[in-house]
């Protein structure tokens, strides 16, 4: 059908699934790690120091947001230190200066939560790797912070 081989295509195969083995990441960052980056990347997002925030973030990073068509959020991804450190201390100094930010652990990443007079606003989740934020993630859509918001006792 390709006009390969099998014994071809079996090798193909192969190292394609290393090269997306090879992506993934091995081993999480230690909590005080990513609870220190998180520290600097929050103060510098609320004091408009776009300069820290581009030294705690990697060159390549990625800003995606997820308002679900419910919530004002970014429509496309942001890419790159400096348009992110802009979007990221806009978003500080404006609507998420008023808002009180808690520390935790949202689909297996560092995050932070977001409230607004006792009410989740949103959810921010870090990527973190060599001491660096690689991916920020952040879901505003008002059906997955529902979900979220709700504890679920853990029983068999």
């Amino acid at each position: 059908m390709v006009g390969k081989s099998d014994t071809n295509v079996r090798q193909i195969a192969h190292r394609a699934r290393e090269h997306v083995h090879a992506r993934r990441k091995r081993f999480q960052p230690e909590a005080r790690t990513s609870q220190a980056v998180i520290g600097r990347f929050l103060l510098a997002a609320k004091t408009g120091d776009v300069q820290t925030l581009m030294d705690v973030m990697a060159p390549d990073v990625v800003q995606i947001s997820d308002g679900g068509g419910q919530v004002t959020a970014a429509r496309r991804p942001i890419t790159g230190r400096e348009p992110v450190a802009r979007y990221i201390t806009g978003l500080g100094q404006r609507r998420m200066s008023h808002m009180d930010a808690r520390l935790a652990v949202y689909n297996a990443l560092p995050a932070v939560l977001f409230s607004a007079d006792g009410r989740l606003d949103s959810i921010r989740m870090f990527d973190i790797g060599d001491g660096l934020v690689h991916g920020l993630y952040a879901v505003r859509n008002p059906d997955k912070l529902r979900a979220a918001d709700e504890r679920r006792p853990l029983t068999r």
